[in-house]
């Protein structure tokens, strides 16, 4: 658990602790202003969604979310990554779960910095005066503005 590069842990049906890898704990402490050591239900009990996430998993079902905000204690907004899927026994029967987080803020910033120049390049593009026309290397018209139209 270690040696990956995102938070991950493991819960019983309770939501008990049964391991956690340091990433996790980090993460914890900055997610929860009154986070539980040894309870990842009662940790999250502010977020109904997580709640409802983890009961479908004690349903043997996986639940992910590409990207998820998260309030940290000292007041930033963080972008997360997660997925809670069932840890199942040998005999079949779900006995907690498996969840991991990777942090992505910068990723999201990286996509809505990239957005917001992009629809401020075609609001350029579209007030210039002149036709303005591009293609791509096989000669198709990739982009024209107003004024070419």
């Amino acid at each position: 658990m270690e040696h990956v590069p995102i938070a991950i842990a493991l819960v019983d049906q309770h939501g008990a602790f049964l391991a956690r890898s340091a990433r996790w704990q980090e993460l914890q402490s900055k997610l929860f202003t009154k986070w539980q050591s040894r309870n990842f239900l009662l940790s999250i009990s502010s977020r109904e969604d997580w709640t409802a996430a983890f009961k479908r998993v004690l349903r043997g079902e996986t639940v992910r979310r590409d990207e998820d905000t998260l309030l940290m204690v000292a007041g930033t907004k963080e972008y997360a990554k997660w997925e809670a899927r069932p840890w199942i026994s040998r005999n079949g029967a779900v006995e907690g779960g498996v969840l991991s987080i990777a942090l992505i803020t910068e990723q999201v910033q990286a996509r809505k910095r990239a957005e917001e120049q992009s629809e401020f390049f075609n609001a350029v593009l579209e007030s210039i005066d002149n036709g303005i026309v591009a293609c791509d290397a096989d000669g198709r018209l990739t982009m024209f503005n107003a004024r070419t139209r």
